[in-house]
């Protein structure tokens, strides 16, 4: 449901990051009938419930991760990866760097270890902003990717001795 609605997915969001009703709809270009439909969907799917005084209580994990090979992933993983890395990091006031190194098989582990738990860490702090009103909060992207490669410019470079490149 949420894959099939952008819309819905997009209030889903706000609700996993302890957005209120009256905030979504100052925020966002949403109107309360709408937000209440929206929260009814939701509420309809067991993720939240709704109570009095438009309050909302989540009933999932704050901590649930998306499926790499899950709807909504499929439906807009390529799409949300393309807005976020087209844009200026610095401008913005981030930073984006890339490395390009040769690690041994156990360092490349540990690297792998080391940004799980920076992603870990990454969540724990959204966790513990949660709890600020929404309008001392900004929404922040992190990607975090990593995996054996070779540019394009090196990968037609012929091994030594053989007739073909062989490294990927």
């Amino acid at each position: 449901a949420l894959a099939a609605d952008v819309r819905l997915l997009g209030v889903f969001y706000l609700v996993l990051n302890d957005w209120t009703m009256p905030d979504m709809i100052r925020h966002y270009e949403i109107e309360k009938a709408e937000a209440i439909a929206m929260l009814a969907k939701l509420e309809h799917l067991d993720i939240i419930r709704l109570l009095p005084g438009d309050r909302i209580r989540l009933l999932i994990p704050r901590t649930m991760r998306l499926r790499n090979d899950g709807p909504i992933r499929r439906e807009h993983g390529n799409r949300v990866i393309g807005e976020f890395v087209s844009g200026d990091f610095v401008a913005a006031g981030g930073m984006f760097r890339m490395e390009l190194r040769e690690l041994s098989e156990p360092s490349y582990a540990l690297m792998l270890r080391k940004l799980e738990r920076l992603c870990q860490e990454f969540n724990e702090m959204a966790e513990l902003d949660s709890y600020l009103p929404s309008e001392k909060r900004k929404t922040v992207g992190m990607s975090v990717g990593t995996k054996p490669w070779s540019m394009t410019m090196i990968s037609g470079i012929k091994i030594r001795g053989e007739g073909v490149p062989t490294r990927s």
